[in-house]
């Protein structure tokens, strides 16, 4: 069915979709940075033979979600501007 559109509406629903995937990566960057924040405020420790600061393990996920909302709105402009995104392969298309 992805065969049959015109390229431009692809490039537009691409865009939705994306714009979609960010806001929800953006509520679970805000989310999680809450309980990151609050491990820091709470001094909270992860138990164990090695005393770990919880907010430690806690900050990868906000700043992994941050970093996929930054890398959906770069591809948002870019299909926006050029209709495609050379660096993501499309359906359909061998990978190397």
């Amino acid at each position: 069915m992805r065969d049959m559109l015109p390229k431009r509406l692809l490039a537009w629903l691409d865009i939705v979709w994306c714009l979609v995937a960010a806001v929800v990566f953006a509520l679970l960057t805000l989310g999680t940075w809450r309980n990151t924040a609050d491990a820091w405020t709470h001094n909270e420790f992860i138990p164990g033979y090695i005393s770990w600061p919880s907010w430690l393990s806690h900050l990868w996920i906000p700043l992994g979600a941050a970093l996929l909302v930054v890398r959906l709105l770069y591809h948002v402009v870019i299909l926006a501007t050029q209709g495609h995104d050379d660096d993501v392969n499309d359906h359909g298309e061998p990978m190397e």
